[in-house]
């Protein structure tokens, strides 16, 4: 195939024009780029982890969330007595509800 073939094959046949012509008003969004930024100044790969240590360590302040040690225990135990926890009325976790 020729390269005029392939060139008239990009073309769309209902405006005449070109692939990038078509997508030319497509921009990122101005809260993308800040996010962009701001990832890039924190160190990290995506938006989504800046401040997760911090935000990681405020959700396992919560009295209502299971820590890792009895989540293993409950999910893995190795003997019984690793999931007593679980047989006690306010399951060493949280407030009880």
């Amino acid at each position: 195939m020729a390269q005029e073939d392939l060139d008239d094959y990009k073309q769309d046949t209902r405006t005449g024009k070109v692939a990038s012509e078509t997508l030319d008003w497509f921009q990122p969004l101005p809260s993308d780029i800040a996010n962009a930024e701001a990832a890039a100044t924190a160190g990290v790969k995506d938006e989504g982890h800046v401040n997760y240590v911090e935000a990681l360590e405020a959700y396992e302040a919560r009295p209502d969330i299971e820590d890792l040690a009895h989540r293993r225990a409950r999910d893995f135990p190795v003997d019984f007595d690793d999931a007593a926890f679980m047989r006690e009325v306010d399951g060493g976790v949280g407030s009880g509800a």
